[in-house]
């Protein structure tokens, strides 16, 4: 085996994204803890919440990595969707409070 030379070199990237680190496990992880914040959502199954935040995030994605979005409305808006598509109101400020702990 030969030897990296990495003198050569002025940077050295990993890909972290569910390569060496599982971004989606810990995605899941995340939302998990954040629903266990709030009793009214921890009546929602775990895996219905996750489907329904997963797939409004995937919904928003194409606005944000555009820049239309920035992450703050990103974020507010991802909630705000999969609430009203789970049929749970909340105020303004309870999707901020949710944004800011996830």
């Amino acid at each position: 085996m030969e030897h990296l030379d990495l003198g050569q070199y002025d940077l050295l990237l990993f890909d972290l994204d569910d390569t060496l680190f599982d971004h989606s496990e810990a995605f899941e992880n995340g939302l998990v803890d954040t629903i266990q914040q709030f009793h009214y959502l921890q009546e929602i199954g775990h895996s219905e919440f996750i489907q329904t935040f997963t797939k409004h995030n995937h919904l928003l994605w194409p606005r944000f990595s555009s820049n239309e979005l920035n992450f703050h409305e990103f974020s507010l808006i991802r909630i705000k969707n999969t609430l009203k598509e789970l049929n749970v109101s909340a105020e303004k400020e309870i999707s901020l409070k949710f944004v800011k702990i996830f």
